[in-house]
């Protein structure tokens, strides 16, 4: 939440000369916001409820347009197209995909991205304390020593650990990105990492018998779209099949 609070803050600087110049006949802001998952997860209400306390109020004076990928990246280009189409003053999203697609969208429209990976790596921006162009926000770049600490973690979960599969994204730029940082935090503490990567929720029945066939010890699910939606399901699988798991 208190990342969903800096976002709404850094929002907060765009719609400033609105509100300076606010007239009963004025224009009203309007935001478009693309949400990577779904339109009922705690950070759209977190983003809706750090609005609130800001004095802006949905459809009064201020107007959001929600538009939501369902955890498919592959949808991006046409929801940035669509919320450009409306005239929006400023966009708001979140991971490296959507940043990506973005950034090819426009160079215009202001944008504030929420824990959007690594951005830099990417290209989406020249550099996290200057970013250049119309796009600024949040970075949550998985650093090698965040992902040694997720192995570590599942070490003392498991003392043996030495085969974790990582659950990834197949079509998210910000999985790769943590794969290698994973792949990296494996090799320096003597731990096997399999990637497998998967593109839709009917894939995790099968993906969790192979991941038991092939007698993992452990799973790691990367922060993507695809695993922050379907994050309930795969920790259901996780607990039947009794096998440790730690979400980025």
């Amino acid at each position: 939440m208190r990342v969903i609070g800096l976002v709404v803050l850094t929002l907060r600087f765009f719609l400033a000369p609105f509100v300076a110049d606010a007239q009963p006949a004025g224009k009203v802001p309007r935001i478009g916001v693309v949400a990577p998952a779904g339109l009922h997860d705690p950070d759209v209400e977190g983003f809706r409820q750090g609005l609130r306390e800001l004095g802006y109020v949905e459809g009064q004076n201020l107007l959001v347009e929600y538009r939501a990928a369902e955890g498919k990246p592959e949808r991006f280009p046409d929801l940035f197209g669509e919320i450009l189409r409306l005239k929006v003053d400023v966009i708001v999203t979140g991971s490296l995909s959507a940043a990506v697609a973005v950034k090819k969208a426009t160079s215009a429209t202001p944008v504030v991205l929420a824990a959007s990976g690594d951005p830099v790596g990417a290209g989406v921006v020249a550099s996290l304390a200057r970013p250049g162009a119309n796009i600024t926000g949040l970075s949550l770049a998985p650093e090698e020593t965040f992902a040694e600490k997720w192995v570590e973690l599942l070490k003392e979960i498991v003392p043996r650990l030495s085969r974790v599969m990582v659950l990834a994204g197949a079509s998210s730029q910000g999985s790769e990105i943590e794969l290698k940082a994973i792949r990296n935090a494996g090799r320096a503490l003597s731990v096997k990492v399999h990637s497998l990567k998967w593109h839709s929720p009917s894939q995790l029945e099968g993906l969790f018998a192979v991941m038991i066939a092939e007698h993992a010890d452990a799973l790691i699910v990367t922060d993507d779209p695809l695993g922050f939606t379907h994050r309930a399901r795969i920790v259901d699988l996780a607990n039947r099949h009794h096998l440790p798991a730690c979400t980025a």
